[in-house]
């Protein structure tokens, strides 16, 4: 192997590396041999009942705890905004998440955005979720505060890089616009705790 082609080599494997921690992975064997494979970019709506449900499962799967109010509230304002409530998602892709291995879809002339596609709401549910508290640790640690400006500025300072590339203004306000309506959703999809 010539100079270059070991520079070369070492900057993709560098690459591959940091981006196989951006998607949540943490074995790089399982993404070297993991290829891109285009799929359909499947429209995988969920009601905002189904989202709640499926969101604090994923979780408790996660923290090994149930979220708070607050927490569901503001994690299901921003897959919301992500989503257009649920009727723009994708593939189960809960946050527009992009990879660079595995399956994965384009939306419209959009080709340099390769978004992950996942097989059932509840994988998809899971890897956005450890995408934000692994990536985004930052933010993670403020989707109970209520403060969406403060979470949205934080979606900006993530390991790898920004979040989402939208103005930071319209996003805030339009991640506050569904927080409000996301707590009220909460509220009324509280599991029942069975009588003793």
């Amino acid at each position: 192997m010539n100079k270059k082609a070991g520079i070369a080599a070492g900057v993709v494997a560098s690459v591959m590396l940091a981006i196989a921690f951006y998607d949540g992975r943490k074995n790089l064997e399982e993404d070297m041999i993991d290829p891109l494979v285009r799929v359909p970019a499947e429209l995988t709506r969920l009601s905002e009942d189904e989202a709640c449900d499926t969101l604090r499962a994923a979780f408790i799967d996660l923290e090994s705890r149930e979220p708070t109010s607050d927490e569901l509230a503001m994690l299901l304002s921003q897959s919301a905004l992500e989503t257009a409530l649920w009727e723009k998602m994708y593939c189960w892709n809960w946050g527009n998440s992009v990879t660079v291995h595995g399956n994965y879809f384009l939306l419209g002339s959009d080709n340099r955005h390769k978004y992950k596609a996942f097989p059932d709401a509840t994988a998809g549910a899971k890897a956005w979720l450890t995408i934000l508290k692994n990536s985004f640790a930052l933010a993670w640690l403020e989707i109970g505060s209520a403060d969406t400006e403060k979470y949205a500025m934080l979606l900006q300072h993530g390991k790898y890089g920004m979040y989402y590339e939208a103005d930071k203004s319209q996003y805030v306000k339009a991640l506050n616009s569904h927080y409000s309506h996301m707590l009220f959703v909460v509220a009324r999809n509280q599991p029942t705790v069975p009588e003793v």
